[in-house]
Order: C-alpha cells, then sequence, then structure tokens
C-alpha cells in the first residue's frame, strides 16, 4: 500500500511503467534483467531491455486519482491514502475503528463526501475540528 504506478501495455505502443510513488521492480521474464523504478521514473522495453528515465508525462495519474476502489480494505488504510490526495482537508478515526474493512469506490469525490459516504457505509459519526474530520462510533 502506498505505491502508485501506472502500466501501459498493448500491441501499439511498448511496455511502459511509470511510478508517481514508492518503488516497483520490474523484472523481464526472457532475460532475467531486473530494473527498479522509483517516483519520477518511468521504465520502458526497448530492443528486449528495460530502460529507465524520467517520467515525461506525471499527468497520467490523475485519471487514476478521480476514482479510487477499496476492496476488504482498513479504514485506517482507507484514510491514509485519501490523505495523501486530499489537500489540506484530513480524515482520520478512532483507534478502535482502524481495522474496520471496507469495500468502496469513490469518483470525484471530496474529502468531506467520502467521510459522508464511509459514514452511511459503516453507521458512524463524522465531526469537524477546522481541517480535519473525525470518523467515531454514533
Amino acid at each position: 500500500m502506498g505505491t502508485v504506478f501506472n502500466v501501459k501495455s498493448n500491441n501499439v505502443h511498448p511496455f511502459e511503467l511509470s511510478v508517481q510513488r514508492g518503488v516497483v521492480k520490474v523484472t523481464l521474464k526472457k532475460s532475467g534483467q531486473d530494473v527498479y523504478v522509483n517516483a519520477g521514473e518511468t521504465a520502458t522495453l526497448s530492443s528486449h531491455k528495460l530502460l529507465v528515465s524520467q517520467t515525461k508525462d506525471s499527468g497520467q495519474f490523475e485519471q487514476y486519482l478521480r476514482q479510487i476502489r477499496f476492496k476488504d480494505e482498513r479504514l485506517a488504510d482507507i484514510l491514509r491514502i485519501i490523505n495523501t490526495n486530499a489537500g489540506n482537508i484530513r480524515l482520520q478515526t478512532t483507534p478502535a475503528l482502524e481495522n474496520r474493512k471496507l469495500t468502496v469506490t469513490f469518483a470525484d469525490n471530496t474529502p468531506e463526501s467520502i467521510a459522508e459516504l464511509i459514514c452511511i457505509a459503516l453507521n458512524l459519526k463524522c465531526t469537524r475540528e477546522n481541517n480535519v474530520l473525525t470518523l467515531h462510533e454514533n
């Protein structure tokens, strides 16, 4: 969790893996060549070799942040991911609720609407203090 990357591969364009956050290890099956792709880098398959370079299109990740899916994820992990993209609003919960599991998809939601949807799904209440939204039991 916390690693963000994008893979492109089709018949027209060669394999390409770009990393926004974290590190991804890519292995070429035929030769066994390994490369580590760090945040801000892209690995491309060229002439049967993996080449690593700086990512040219950093905007490619924006479309994925508009829709985020979670399947059987801990509430604490969901909030951590949402907070990395939420700007100056921060979502938190009480320790007793961190391990509650949730399957949910958010599409173009604000942090406030995400908090509201989670509260509805898990029968919780949300309180706000400045820019911090806290999810807790009723």
